[in-house]
């Protein structure tokens, strides 16, 4: 650092001025720590699921700002010491899981809580740090990130361990009110999410890759840009005016999955010579619905519940009853849920039955929708595994209920609730219990437990591999499929069977 020379008026002042510094020094010491020049980012591989791009001090401001979204939809805040307890189970699971692009530094972190109501905080083995569970939540994490950066050396993998201990102090603050289909997510997450549950979104023409520090064009899906020469291979240096590895994650889903169409420039290196392409992005549809017929039999596979699945459903059904009598097996086997659709249900229920009982948020006693409109009679199995859950549960309580379908397969996951969504900043989401979901007519729940089919059929998870890519397929042979697939073999069976 370089010296300077003080005059004699600066010498004759060095005893008040350190007087006022010291002053200084005790007054930031009930204030958050001030943020570090901001460190070089870490490469999305060495992020791996962690993939925001940001300095503690502003996640700061986010996690205050999560705190007041919780505090307007559940009246209070979790305690301190809740948040900090769901804090090193997190922290403990993410260790004993492995998962991928967890930082290598992640498992030399401890933290637990005293029996003073302190939460000590160390690294390899030594502790760094008390710190008073009394403190507010966004002092304390801020006052753990600083205990890190004395015990930890700067570079990309304790960057990456920031964002990491974030992440995670982040999920236990909003999984600390002990509803446990809360969750915090990041914004790409969100972008795909409404994409699928919309059916619809719109992107730039191409599919990408990343190769080191590089963005490289994987797939050319817009046949402008392969016509005015961009090729496979081909860098991608700017789009918008902005090198995309340095947008945040709703920029990048703004790129692929946008709501609106909108114009772009995009900018490709190859061989030392950037050209400049422009394009306008293309819509992509987001089928989430398949169909399959051989002989009398109608085989459906519903991946998610989206604003188009009752539509595309009510009209392939319509078009194979002008094709002659059928019967249906539809494959709920991996659907996760998404958008609500009570209609697609009331296709198959008569009129006046009751399609689900919902207690909203506040309420004593759940809601019951009732069944209006068209009702397609023909005879019906439904598939279901472990990952069927929220919407695809609703679906299987209701053939459930008025014994309108069999189930085939293994135990639902048993998520009877749904959520609201919040953003918080710009990177991320809260998704907070709003309703919850019974058995048409009754009081009685799913959740935690799910719905155990009529025919338990259990399959490997080598076996669920091999079916994966035996679905994919551009045609779907049923009767070589059934003879692979145990739950499909047994819902034909079950079709053959009844009445």
């Amino acid at each position: 650092m370089p010296q300077y020379r003080q005059s004699e008026d600066r010498r004759a002042s060095a005893i008040p001025r350190a007087w006022l510094a010291a002053c200084a020094v005790l007054a930031t010491l009930s204030q958050p720590a001030a943020a570090p020049p901001e460190p070089t980012p870490p490469t999305c591989s060495e992020l791996g699921p962690i993939r925001t791009v940001s300095h503690y001090g502003r996640e700061t401001k986010l996690f205050a700002e999560l705190q007041e979204r919780i505090a307007a939809l559940r009246g209070a805040t979790p305690s301190t010491e809740s948040v900090a307890s769901r804090f090193r189970a997190c922290l403990d699971t993410w260790r004993e899981t492995e998962e991928e692009g967890a930082p290598a530094l992640l498992p030399k972190l401890h933290f637990e809580i005293g029996d003073s109501k302190q939460l000590h905080f160390g690294f390899e083995g030594q502790e760094i740090q008390r710190l008073a569970l009394s403190l507010p939540l966004s002092r304390l994490v801020a006052r753990v990130q600083r205990g890190l950066l004395r015990a930890t050396e700067q570079g990309p993998e304790r960057d990456a361990l920031e964002r990491a201990l974030w992440y995670l102090w982040f999920e236990a603050t909003v999984r600390a009110g002990g509803e446990r289909h809360d969750y915090y997510s990041y914004a790409d997450a969100i972008a795909s999410v409404r994409a699928r549950d919309r059916g619809r979104s719109f992107g730039i023409g191409i599919d990408c890759e990343k190769v080191s520090d590089e963005l490289r064009v994987r797939a050319i899906e817009d046949p402008a840009l392969r016509t005015a020469g961009l090729a496979v291979g081909d860098r991608v240096t700017n789009v918008n005016g902005r090198a995309p590895l340095s947008m945040s994650a709703h920029e990048l889903g703004a790129l692929w999955l946008a709501t609106e169409p909108f114009p772009y420039t995009l900018e490709a290196l190859r061989d030392g010579e950037t050209t400049t392409y422009r394009a306008h992005a293309r819509p992509r549809l987001h089928t989430t619905l398949r169909a399959t017929r051989s002989d009398d039999v109608l085989y459906l596979k519903l991946t998610s519940f989206s604003k188009r699945s009752e539509r595309e459903l009510r009209r392939i059904l319509r078009a194979e009853r002008r094709r002659g009598p059928f019967r249906i097996v539809l494959d709920l086997r991996g659907n996760p849920g998404g958008t609500i659709s009570l209609g697609l249900v009331d296709l198959f229920l008569h009129p006046g039955q009751t399609v689900a009982s919902i207690e909203d948020r506040g309420d004593s006693e759940p809601s019951d929708i009732i069944a209006t409109i068209e009702y397609f009679d023909e005879k019906l199995v439904v598939l279901v595994d472990r990952d069927s859950a929220s919407m695809s549960e609703i679906f299987a309580a209701a053939m459930r209920a008025h014994e309108r379908a069999e189930l085939v397969g293994e135990p639902t996951r048993g998520k009877a609730v749904g959520q609201r969504v919040f953003p918080v900043g710009d990177e991320g989401q809260i998704a907070l219990v709003d309703f919850r979901c019974f058995f048409p007519g009754t009081r009685e729940s799913w959740d935690t437990v799910g719905i155990a089919p009529e025919w338990s059929v259990t399959v490997s998870d080598e076996l669920r591999e091999e079916l994966d890519e035996a679905y994919a397929a551009p045609v779907l042979d049923l009767a070589r499929l059934a003879e692979r697939d145990p739950a499909l073999r047994r819902a034909l069976a079950t079709l053959e069977e009844a009445p």
